[in-house]
C-alpha cells in the first residue's frame, strides 16, 4: 500500500504487512484499514510522533531515524537498483570478472 511522504525528495515509500489470510481480500476490513491512514488516526499519530523523545525509552535519535536491515529491506533495494548496478554488485560478489577491452578478454 503506497503512502505518500512529504518532502523526503521520494514518493516512493510503502507500508509494507504481512497480512493473515483470515483478512486477505477483504475489501471492507480493508477500507477501514485505508480510513484510518486517509482520517484522524493518522493524524494522531503525527501528532504523537511530533512530541515523541526516544531517550523516553532509552533510544537515542539515530537508533529510531534508521530502519532497521532486515531481509525485506535488503530486497527492496536490490529491486530499486538499475539492472547495470545489480550487475556490478553480482560481479563484485562473485569475485571474479570478465572484461573486454577492443576484443581482448582478461580475467
Amino acid at each position: 500500500m503506497p503512502v505518500l511522504i512529504e518532502g523526503n525528495g521520494s514518493k516512493r515509500r510503502y507500508f509494507v504487512m504481512e497480512i493473515s489470510t483470515a483478512v486477505k481480500q477483504n475489501l471492507a476490513y480493508f477500507s477501514h484499514v485505508r480510513e484510518a491512514i486517509d482520517g484522524k488516526e493518522m493524524a494522531g499519530l503525527l501528532h504523537f510522533l511530533e512530541g515523541y523523545d526516544p531517550a523516553s525509552a532509552g533510544l537515542i535519535w539515530d537508533a529510531v531515524r534508521t530502519a532497521p536491515e532486515t531481509p525485506e529491506r535488503k530486497l527492496m533495494g536490490w529491486h530499486s537498483m538499475r539492472p547495470t548496478s545489480r550487475k556490478l554488485l553480482e560481479v563484485l560478489l562473485e569475485g571474479t570478472s570478465v572484461y573486454r577491452i577492443l576484443g581482448n578478454v582478461t580475467r
